[in-house]
C-alpha cells in the first residue's frame, strides 16, 4: 500500500513525465494498490474471495518495483559509483521510489498476497510492463525524440551490440525477478496452506 506515497511525492516534486521507469513503475503500484485494498478489506470480512486478476496486477506492479529496486541496485549505483548510493536509496524521494516501496510491496506480495494462487503464466504478465516500456523508449531514443534516460538506453552514445546487451539483461532481469515473486509467493501459499 506504500506505493501512494511514492505517488504523492512525484505530485509535489516530479515533473509528472513518464520517461522514468521508475516513476511508471510507483504509478503501477499505486493503481494496483487502489484496486487491492477495497478487494482485500472484502476478503478480510469473508464477503468476496480476492479476485485472481487483482492479485496478478499486485504482482505485475511488484516486479516493476523490484526491477526498479535492483536495477538501482546492481546497474546505476555501480555506473555512478559506491558514494551514489546514499542518494540513490535514501534522499529525498529516492527513499521511497527506489527503496522502501520496492521492499514494502515485495514483502506485501510474498508474505501476505498468496491467496488465490497465481499461474506461472502470470511471469509473462509481470514482465510485460517493462516490454512495453522498453518498445516505447528505445523506438524515442531511436528517432532521436528522447536520450536516455537512463545511461545504459544511450543508444548514440554507446556501440550498438552494447544496447542489445543492455535491453537482454534489463528484461532477463524483469523475466527472472516476475519469477521469483511468483516461486516465493507460492511456497509461502503452500506453506500457509499446510500449517
Amino acid at each position: 500500500m506504500k506505493p501512494s506515497a511514492a505517488f504523492i511525492i512525484y505530485i509535489e516534486y516530479g515533473d509528472g513525465s513518464f520517461e522514468y521507469y521508475t516513476q511508471d513503475s510507483n504509478y503501477l503500484a499505486t493503481i494496483a494498490s487502489a484496486v487491492f485494498i477495497p478487494f482485500a478489506i472484502m476478503a478480510l470480512c469473508g464477503k468476496k474471495p480476492m479476485p485472481r486478476w487483482v492479485v496478478s496486477l499486485r504482482h505485475m506492479a511488484t516486479a516493476c518495483l523490484a526491477l526498479t529496486f535492483f536495477v538501482v541496485l546492481f546497474v546505476l549505483i555501480p555506473m555512478d559509483g559506491l558514494s551514489s548510493l546514499p542518494w540513490m536509496l535514501f534522499s529525498g524521494p529516492n527513499l521511497y521510489h527506489h527503496f522502501l516501496c520496492p521492499l514494502l510491496a515485495m514483502l506485501s506480495f510474498i508474505a501476505f498476497e498468496t491467496e488465490p494462487a497465481l499461474s506461472k503464466r502470470c511471469v509473462l504478465t509481470g514482465m510485460t510492463p517493462t516490454l512495453l516500456y522498453a518498445i516505447v523508449i528505445i523506438i524515442l531514443n531511436i528517432a532521436k525524440l528522447l536520450v536516455g534516460p537512463y545511461p545504459f538506453l544511450h543508444i548514440y552514445e554507446q556501440p550498438w551490440y552494447m544496447s542489445i546487451v543492455w535491453i537482454a539483461v534489463i528484461l532477463g532481469m524483469a523475466t527472472l525477478l516476475a519469477w521469483l515473486l511468483w516461486l516465493l509467493n507460492r511456497a509461502v501459499g503452500k506453506r500457509r496452506g499446510k500449517a
